[in-house]
């Protein structure tokens, strides 16, 4: 009797060793990470919600890494002067954002509307055509809306 529980044991290990060779744990292996993609609105003047904005922002960066994200920030209307030079309190606090990869976007409308020249914007910032179809588009590929 001995024998042939000796062999059944055997045999087990055997089984649970040929399960465990093919799972994978935690840290065993790189599993694909997912890059988020998200789209920040800001469509007004308001300063608190310019701050929430940056907040939100680098808190994305922070829980997810740099090179796991991927985040735009469409500013329009009123909140265009977000990334103008001289919004002083943001100029300071949007080059690190965009060293982190951040694109910052200016609805090309509103500039037109205001006269604001791209040389008004911050040095990294982009023109889109307008700021709403923007948003629209980046929602349509699977990006993340966030207004903050």
């Amino acid at each position: 009797m001995n024998r042939i529980w000796s062999r059944a044991f055997v045999v087990g290990l055997g089984a649970v060793a040929a399960v465990l060779s093919g799972m994978t744990f935690a840290g065993d292996a790189a599993e694909p990470v997912k890059k988020h993609r998200v789209v920040f609105q800001v469509n007004t003047a308001d300063e608190g919600t310019q701050q929430t904005a940056v907040s939100n922002m680098k808190n994305v960066i922070d829980l997810y890494g740099r090179g796991n994200v991927e985040i735009e920030l469409v500013t329009y209307g009123p909140g265009l002067g977000m990334i103008m030079k001289q919004n002083e309190k943001m100029a300071k606090q949007l080059p690190a954002l965009h060293a982190a990869g951040v694109k910052f976007a200016a609805c090309g409308n509103t500039m037109e509307k205001l006269k604001v020249k791209k040389e008004e914007l911050v040095d990294f910032a982009f023109v889109v055509k307008a700021g709403v179809p923007e948003l629209i588009e980046k929602q349509e590929q699977g990006w993340a809306y966030i207004r903050p």
